[in-house]
Parts: structure tokens; sequence; C-alpha cells
């Protein structure tokens, strides 16, 4: 008496399976999921824009300097606000920065495609705005990330309230060799990474003369790549540490320095590049090692400044993103002269 049929019981337990997957997990990796799928969106949005906004320069008749100076306005926005996304979210706690970034993001999207119609400093302005926004992201996550987990109800307030009496300690940050070893690493990763992520789009159409748009699944591989050796690289890390009882900067260190070389080896080949396949290898090559370099320096912080993960990855990450807006110029400027003198 009272049982509900096992047909209706099965069907509800099947609309209620991926939730209740999730809710399955430890909260420890429900936590993982969540900044996992919330860095996911923002990359497919920031890679999926310079794909479509290549097109449209395309159609336009846009220069390429033109378009660099469109896609390095995103960057303009990212660089400002990471350190003072990390600051908040030391204060105000990481999750509550997310809610924020996303919503502030969220607006600025909407905004975009509207700011077509007010011309080039429209779109530099909606992306100024959408950058600002995911500038607070990562060093969200990375608080989030670097905090006890789970933690006990009353901690969220607790945390704030010490963040605001307790002086973050820039000094001492500005005068270690590991912070600033952090941030090279990651303006050189950045450095390499926006170029590919930028200008994949311009490298096959005038170098390889293949229409990226054209190439179906496979020109996700390179991202795809970048994913499962950005796993590998953590895995590898912990396995240095853990099973061969490396210390952890040395740990950190070989992954970094592995990573980098093979990247930038593959970088300087892609040029000479002979055919389509070779252009999807060599930025397969170039992504896929750089993702494993994130084994050392992008999680570093969390080592040397637990407490303080936010505001060092939102320091470092700076850098990254104002070498992001670098290379998109440089990149579209050399693109120009080559066509100059061609």
């Amino acid at each position: 008496m009272g049982a509900r049929p096992l047909s209706s019981a099965h069907a509800s337990g099947a609309g209620q399976r991926p939730w209740s997957v999730f809710r399955r997990l430890a909260p420890r990796y429900q936590i993982v999921v969540a900044c996992f799928l919330a860095t996911f969106v923002a990359y497919v949005e920031r890679v999926g824009f310079s794909i479509a906004f290549t097109e449209i320069a395309k159609s336009a008749g846009a220069g390429e300097a033109l378009k660099g100076a469109v896609l390095s306005a995103f960057y303009w926005g990212y660089g400002v606000s990471q350190i003072p996304g990390g600051w908040a979210a030391q204060i105000y706690g990481g999750r509550i920065m997310l809610v924020i970034s996303f919503a502030l993001w969220s607006i600025a999207s909407v905004l975009t495609p509207g700011s077509l119609a007010g011309g080039t400093r429209g779109v530099v302005a909606a992306r100024v705005c959408v950058g600002v926004a995911q500038g607070l992201l990562i060093p969200a996550v990375h608080t989030v990330l670097s905090q006890p987990s789970p933690p006990a109800p009353a901690r969220p307030t607790s945390v704030a309230r010490k963040g605001r009496t307790a002086p973050t300690p820039w000094r001492r940050m500005l005068r270690s060799p590991a912070v600033w070893a952090i941030v090279a690493n990651n303006f050189a990763f950045h450095y390499a990474f926006y170029v590919v992520m930028n200008w994949m789009p311009t490298y096959f159409s005038a170098v390889l003369k293949r229409d990226l748009s054209d190439l179906g699944p496979i020109k996700a591989l390179p991202y795809l790549a970048m994913f499962l050796t950005s796993n590998a690289g953590g895995w590898a890390g912990d396995w240095l540490i853990n099973r061969r009882g490396l210390s952890v900067a040395t740990a950190r260190k070989a992954v970094n320095t592995a990573g980098m070389l093979a990247s930038a080896a593959a970088l300087v080949v892609m040029p000479s590049a002979q055919g389509v396949w070779g252009g999807v290898l060599l930025s397969t090559a170039t992504l896929g090692a750089l993702g494993f370099s994130r084994g050392g320096f992008s999680v570093n912080h969390m080592d040397i400044a637990p407490k303080y993960a936010g505001i060092v990855m939102g320091l470092s990450n700076t850098a990254g993103a104002w070498q992001g807006q670098e290379a998109s110029n440089a990149a579209g400027s050399c693109e120009f002269l080559r066509k100059t003198k061609l």
C-alpha cells in the first residue's frame, strides 16, 4: 500500500540521475567539478568569440591590425580585474565572487551583439567589460580550491571577517622569488597560449590556405589535448612528490620545465608546417605541452601561499593577461607586415 509503481519510480530516478550522481560525490569533488565547469564555459566563450569574430572581420574586409585590437580588448579588462578579484575573493569568499563574475559576464555578453552596430569602439568596450567580469573568475576558483573542504557551516563568515582584519602581506609577496617565478611562467605560458588561441583561425586561412570552420571536429584537437595534458601534468607532479619522494619545489619545476620546453619547440616549428594536418599536429603539440606545464606553475601558488592563493594567482594572471593583449596585437601587426611585404 502506498508504494509507487516501479515504472514511475524508475522514470523519476532516471530524470534525477545526473544530479543524484553529482550529489553522491564527496564535497571536495563537487567543488572541483563545479570549478571545472565554470572555467570550461569561460574558455569556450573566449575561443568561440575569436572564431566568430574572425569570420565577421573577414566578411567586412577588416584589416589584421584592427582585428588584433578587438581581440586584445578582452585582455585589458581581464588584466585589470585580476588582483582586485583575488583580494575580493579572500575577503568575501570565492563562491560569492564566482556568482558576481558570471552575473557581470552574462550581462556584458548579452550586450556584445548590439555593440557591433556601434562600430569598433562599441565592440572594444563590450569585450573590455567581458574581460573585467572573467578576470574575477580564476582568482575566485583558486581561492575556493585552496580552502579546506568541506567547510564548517560558520566558516565562510569567519573567513570573511578574518580577511577584513588580517592585512595582506604584499611586501613579503613582492619580495618572494617563488612568487616572481610563478609570475614569469604565467607570462610565458599565456603569450604562447593566446597567440595560438586568437590567431589559429587566421593562421589556417592565411598560411595554410584552409578555412578553420571547414575542419569540423578536428579544430578542437588542440584544446582536447590541453585538457588531457593539464590533468596529466597535475598527476605527474603529485606522483613525483608522493611516489618518487621529490620535494614539492623540485617536482613542480620538473613538470613546468618539461612542458615549457616542449611547447616552445613546437611553437617555433609551427610556421613551417606543411599542410593542414601539419598545422593541426603542431598546434596540438604546442597547447598540449603548455597544458602539461600547468602541473608546475599553475598550482604552485597553492603550495607556497594557500591562504592567499587567489591574490597570488591574480598577481601572476595579470602578467599573463597583459601578455595576451600584447600577443594579440603583435600577431596582428606581424600578419599586416607580412601581407604588406607580399
